[in-house]
């Protein structure tokens, strides 16, 4: 009988702690800001590899949730991303990341579209894609907070455009949220 009770404790134990662990591991690999230092190791380019290759997902964004956390003043920080060209022939893409025009900016004190944009670092690049082709080197987004922001949770539209003939078409995007701590 105690060897039955010592058992189901340390089952319980066990269990306990991979619960505790998975917990920090979903919010470490899901909510923290990378630096660009981050962003470019090869976790994170075999996880949007991953995202790409294997789940054949179009366009692929670290941290998975698609929410980053800044704290005011800090670092450069932001995400990844790697996109794959679908098409039947080499195309040029670019991407482009701004502030969702359509955010109610009144709910943050003080607050604009303009200063919201202002935070990103390049928010335009052109690369070529081969046919069936894609990043191999993700894509790192950068954002700088000043210190005086206020405190918000501001979606970011990323959208990715091909160009056929001098035309640029849409191709894929998605929503982005940095909540500025």
């Amino acid at each position: 009988m105690n060897n039955k009770k010592l058992l189901i404790s340390i089952f319980i134990l066990i269990a306990v702690i991979l619960i505790v662990l998975a917990i920090f591991f979903f919010q470490g690999f899901n909510k923290k800001p990378s630096n660009l230092e981050e962003l470019e190791n090869s976790e994170v380019q075999n996880f949007l590899t991953g995202k790409i290759i294997q789940e054949k997902q179009t366009l692929a964004v670290y941290p998975e949730s698609e929410r980053i956390s800044i704290q005011k003043g800090g670092s450069l920080q932001g995400f990844a991303f790697s996109v794959i060209n679908n098409d039947k022939d080499s195309k040029d893409f670019k991407y482009k990341i701004e502030a969702d025009y359509k955010f109610d900016f009144s709910k943050c004190k003080n607050f604009s579209l303009q200063k919201a944009n202002s935070y990103i670092q390049k928010d335009v690049q052109e690369f070529n894609l081969e046919k069936k082709g894609y990043l191999e080197k993700p894509i790192s987004v950068l954002f700088s907070v000043p210190s005086n922001a206020p405190s918000c949770e501001i979606p970011y539209k990323l959208l990715i455009h091909y160009k056929n003939g001098d035309t640029w078409y849409p191709y894929t995007s998605k929503i982005i949220y940095l909540e500025i701590k």
